[in-house]
């Protein structure tokens, strides 16, 4: 296994059909040994899939003669065929550069159909075959290659469409020398929490599966793309005082709510007016795709898994429903809800098959004594790589140096003809050709005012959201904030 992984990490990016063969033959190898009972105490599906998923992206971009791929969407395979020897990969990652590709990847005039040779039964035979010389390392080169085959990292873009960088061979006596060899990674000790917002993924993955909404009392959310805090507490009838303490977190000017008004067995939450308001039942699904992490003490996690997750927990428990955080925030489209039917008929190249979108609806309490570690590896190894999503809207500039706003990762919900956009909690601030502002609902998708502010500012004294128009200043939104003392 340490062989191979060497000859992968000295051969890609591949210059020939030759050096392609020796990865792809290495990484069958690895393919076949994680399966075994050690296997995935020295390799990750990551690593095996991703290297694949590399292969077949370089090949798109830089194809070389004498190699052959194409993608199965419907099987989910990924076909090689170099110097006559076809070699597949089952659900290798859909990266960027994949999906903007698509089209090449399945195109029908390349189709390939399995051979009907089980090569990772004979995985040391084929690799022997593709390698027949002497690979000899170090054994700092062992342990560097040992710590790519667990912790993978997707190369650089300059490693997968550029020039690879020169690599000792370190008495390696392999292909011909005109083989540019690429120069692993310094080693570096990360210690799991060190992710952004000191998540840990392993307790991501243990939340998304055993927090549930519906049945805690007490809870601080997070927004991750502004970074907000929303803490939730449910009223039990006498913690009216900590409840007011824990909403207010201490500020005198948010005004505290009667505690006669608050209704015992119901979750509150301060809303972007600043004012302590309930969470209906029909609400609370939207207050967690909104809001999709979940903070306990520093560390931030993230409650979404990823569509193979989903399936597998669908499939044992056929009452369980999923939500999906690319169409869910979106008020002006009908909620919709998956089963495990439903789940399988998400398009095989949509981005809710790799990116972590998929929240449990388990108002039942199905997942309650589910084991976290009863997954099957490979979906764990899926999720630990899939990519987090949380940006839901982003500004983009067109070539004509205007700004538009692209929405859940699918479509513009304003095309590209504003000098100026600017996103801001659930709206944006939208400036036209004549310099004059507007605001623009994101969650309902259409302008909430028209064109008609020269200025719009947030007013701490007044705790409102203000607008010049006409020479004259306007309240756009107030704040149920107190007054600041003088």
């Amino acid at each position: 296994m340490v062989q191979a992984g060497v000859v992968v990490e000295r051969l890609f990016p591949p210059d020939s059909a030759r050096s392609a063969l020796c990865i792809l033959a290495a990484l069958n190898l690895l393919n076949a040994s994680v399966k075994q009972p050690w296997g995935a105490r020295m390799v990750t599906y990551a690593y095996i899939k991703g290297m694949a998923s590399c292969m077949f992206v370089r090949q798109l971009y830089l194809p070389l003669p004498g190699i052959g791929i194409y993608l199965d969407l419907t099987d989910s395979v990924a076909y090689f065929r170099v110097m006559g020897v076809q070699l597949s990969f089952h659900h290798i990652p859909i990266y960027r550069e994949l999906l903007h590709r698509l089209e090449n990847a399945c195109d029908q005039s390349q189709r390939q159909t399995w051979d009907g040779m089980r090569l990772q039964q004979i995985a040391v035979e084929v690799f022997r075959m593709a390698c027949p010389w002497k690979t000899d390392y170090s054994a700092e080169v062992e342990a560097e290659v040992r710590h790519r085959l667990l912790r993978f990292h997707k190369p650089s873009a300059n490693c997968l469409f550029g020039f690879p960088r020169q690599w000792p061979f370190d008495g390696h006596t392999g292909p011909p020398a005109k083989v540019m060899f690429t120069q692993l990674p310094k080693r570096v000790s990360t210690p799991v929490r060190n992710t952004p917002f000191g998540e840990d993924k392993a307790a991501s993955l243990k939340a998304a599966l055993q927090f549930n909404i519906w049945h805690s009392d007490c809870f601080m959310l997070f927004r991750r793309r502004d970074r907000q805090l929303i803490p939730v507490v449910r009223y039990t009838g006498n913690n009216y005082q900590q409840l007011m303490a824990i909403l207010t977190q201490g500020n005198q000017r948010i005004r505290k709510r009667k505690e006669k008004t608050l209704v015992p067995g119901k979750l509150y939450r301060l809303s972007p007016q600043k004012m302590v308001k309930s969470i209906s039942p029909s609400r609370h699904l939207l207050s967690l795709t909104q809001n999709n992490y979940l903070r306990e003490g520093n560390l931030y996690q993230n409650l979404c898994v990823t569509h193979g997750i989903a399936i597998h927990l669908a499939t044992l428990f056929p009452g369980l429903r999923f939500v999906n955080t690319l169409n869910y925030n979106r008020l002006n489209v009908r909620h919709r809800y998956y089963r495990l039917a439903d789940l399988c008929r998400v398009p095989l190249g949509s981005k809710a098959r790799c990116l972590k979108v998929w929240i449990p609806a388990d108002q039942d309490n199905l997942l309650t004594d589910f084991d976290v570690g009863s997954l099957p590896q490979e979906l764990v190894e899926e999720y630990l790589t899939a990519e987090d999503y949380y940006q839901e809207f982003e500004v983009v500039t067109g070539s004509n140096g205007l700004q538009g706003l692209y929405a859940y990762r699918r479509h513009h919900i304003l095309p590209t003809i504003y000098p100026c956009i600017q996103v801001i909690n659930y709206h944006a601030r939208v400036m036209n050709e004549k310099h004059k502002w507007a605001i623009y609902a994101l969650n309902q998708e259409r302008f909430k005012t028209g064109f008609i502010y020269d200025k719009i500012w947030y007013d701490p004294e007044r705790a409102a959201i203000m607008g010049l128009t006409k020479g004259r200043e306007k309240v756009v939104a107030q704040l149920r904030l107190k007054p600041k003392s003088t």
